[in-house]
């Protein structure tokens, strides 16, 4: 069977996650439990508690674009002044 989705909205597993990622298996696993707040958005699929998680590569995408710009702009900040930095807030 031929699917309708496209890449941006088929959902994937924890470990297509880590490749693209390039962190472990392991690592997603424990962070989606302790710290979900450090990956991208997830949904589980049914409501038990072993309920698979998956993610969808348009939110892992817009995630990763979010969090360079937030680290560009941490770094742009540590290299003004700080008497000129609020001339630039």
């Amino acid at each position: 069977m031929i699917s309708n989705y496209t890449l941006e909205e088929q959902s994937f597993k924890a470990s297509w996650l880590a490749e693209y990622l390039n962190i472990s298996e392991s690592t997603i696993k424990t962070l989606t439990s302790r710290r979900p707040e450090a990956l991208p958005p997830f949904f589980k699929v049914g409501n038990s508690k072993n309920s698979p998680i998956r993610w969808r590569k348009s939110d892992v995408d817009s995630w990763i674009a979010e969090q360079v710009k937030k680290s560009v702009s941490s770094q742009i900040d540590m290299n003004i002044p700080p008497e000129l930095q609020a001339l630039v807030a």
